[in-house]
Parts: structure tokens; sequence; C-alpha cells
């Protein structure tokens, strides 16, 4: 388990596509504060309001949890449009919230991200830093072995069905 928040946020950014591809995720320092960016890189998904306010609450629960569960964000950015509910989002985020951004982003203090929490097990962090790359390996080759196994599944239902089909009243 990370040491610090910050080095939470700086191990996310670098595993992140291991596990979901067409992402995009970074943290930045900007003055005393540290921005953690995510987005999804495919254009063709959109609206993505779910996945942001998912991602962002989930990534704040997790924050909550591991490390201080009175942890405030100094704000939180979202790449869709305002919402009605605009309260109860905030509420939740337990943040101000701006919309209409180039990326969704949860921005936080510096000096807060770096206060130590717990001592890292060396040997434990090898093992679980390991597994993504693994999987990132993986998902490289997936896209060619996922649409192969979609052609040939395709292929298998048309076999199986297409006399039920041409036999089918409703055609």
């Amino acid at each position: 388990m990370s040491p610090t928040v910050r080095s939470a946020f700086e191990r996310v950014s670098t595993n992140v596509q291991s596990l979901q591809g067409a992402t995009s995720s970074g943290l930045i320092e900007e003055g005393d504060e540290l921005i953690w960016s995510y987005r999804i890189t495919d254009e063709t998904i959109w609206p993505r309001r779910q996945d942001s306010e998912f991602s962002i609450s989930t990534t704040l629960q997790m924050v909550r949890s591991f490390f201080d569960p009175d942890w405030e964000p100094v704000e939180i950015h979202f790449e869709h449009g305002e919402p009605s509910g605009i309260k109860q989002l905030e509420k939740l985020f337990q943040a101000p919230l701006v919309f209409g951004q180039s990326s969704n982003r949860i921005i936080f203090d510096r000096a807060g991200a770096d206060k130590l929490y717990r001592a890292e097990d060396p040997a434990l962090t090898a093992i679980i830093e390991r597994t993504p790359l693994r999987f990132g390996r993986r998902s490289r080759q997936q896209p060619a072995l996922f649409k192969q196994g979609q052609i040939i599944h395709r292929k298998s239902i048309w076999r199986t069905n297409a006399s039920r089909w041409r036999k089918s009243p409703q055609n």
C-alpha cells in the first residue's frame, strides 16, 4: 500500500491503462496543489458523465478509506456539462465542482498529499506492481484475440440459427 496520497495517485496514473484501456491519467504539480487528471480517450464514447462521476467518486472513496476518512479535495472538475442537482453532488464529493472542463480532475493540497500514513512494504509493493504490467502486456494483444473470438462466435450463432431465421414467420 502506498505510504502517501501522492504516491497512491502516482501509482494509479502509471497503472490505470493496464486495467482500463482507452484512458489517460496523470498527476501534475501546480503551485501548492496536485492535480490528478482522468479521461476516456475514445471520443466516440459520449456522453460519459456516468464514467466520470463514478471514477472520481470511487477514487475519492479509496483515498478516504485508505488514508483519511475526512480527506477533502480543493476542487473537482468534470468534462461534462453541469447537471441538475449540483448541491447533492457537492455533498457527495465534499468539494466545489466545476463543469465543462477538458478533463476530469481532482485538485488537492500538495502538503497534505505528502503526509506519511504508513511504512511501505517493498516486497508486497513489487508483487502488486507486477500484476498490472502482466495485464498490460495481455491487453495489447487482446483486441486481435477478442475480434477473432467475436468472428468465431458470430459464425457459430449464424450456423446454429440460420435455418430457424429463414423459416421464421416474422422475417
